[in-house]
């Protein structure tokens, strides 16, 4: 960042020359915080004079200056051949992409049936998902959840839960915690998910050993 002060008249531009900070952002129509941002990467000098402890830039660079142009926004990926993308997965079932993602996450599509990609994306977190065309066409449902969207994914209602498993709200009632917290630990691997039937389960003996190292 190139800042110049001065101290004296004689060593001072004129008024003319030069704009505050403020009249700065009201010609070139952004915030004074984006000024001081343009002044920060080098894009702009600020002149201070420090007897009024004011900063000022020159008239011919606001008047030369040219605004950065945003980045276009990503635009979605087509499909790889031989497979869908999650809207369209969604779409099929009448599910959200929420819910399609967590049935990734708990591990009701397997991992061949998936392909991740960032080709077009900035992060790692932008990646977009896509799926076997074979597998959706194949793809059964579990019937037997009734699933509503939440925060990190879906809440459930479910069947009668076999000897020696708990479901989401029964290992929530055991931890101590909220539905949607036992199906975090739950979608992210701290216990070890399984699917009978279309419903998703924990050990009970996994459970306990969690709860009692947590």
């Amino acid at each position: 960042m190139d800042t110049t002060t001065y101290t004296t008249a004689t060593s001072a531009p004129s008024s003319t020359e030069l704009l505050t900070i403020t009249e700065t952002a009201a010609q070139l129509g952004v915030s004074k915080q984006t000024i001081r941002r343009y002044v920060k990467d080098g894009m702009l000098s600020i002149l201070r004079d420090e007897r009024l402890e004011i900063d000022f830039v020159r008239k011919s660079d606001v008047d030369n200056f040219t605004r950065p142009q945003r980045p276009s926004p990503l635009k979605a990926q087509p499909a790889p051949e031989g497979y869908v993308t999650c809207k369209e997965f969604a779409e099929k079932f009448g599910v959200t992409t929420a819910t399609i993602n967590r049935w990734r996450q708990i591990g009701m599509i397997p991992a061949e049936a998936w392909v991740r990609s960032t080709s077009g994306f900035i992060t790692e977190v932008g990646a977009a998902f896509f799926y076997s065309k074979e597998f959706v066409d194949t793809f059964i449902p579990p019937s037997s959840m009734q699933m509503r969207s939440t925060s990190i994914g879906m809440r459930v209602r479910l069947p009668k839960t076999p000897k020696g498993f708990l479901n989401v709200k029964e290992f929530a009632a055991l931890a101590k915690v909220k539905d949607a917290t036992a199906a975090y630990w739950m979608a992210i691997g701290r216990v070890s998910p399984v699917v009978i039937d279309g419903v998703v389960l924990v050990k009970m003996d996994e459970a306990s050993e969690f709860l009692s190292n947590k």
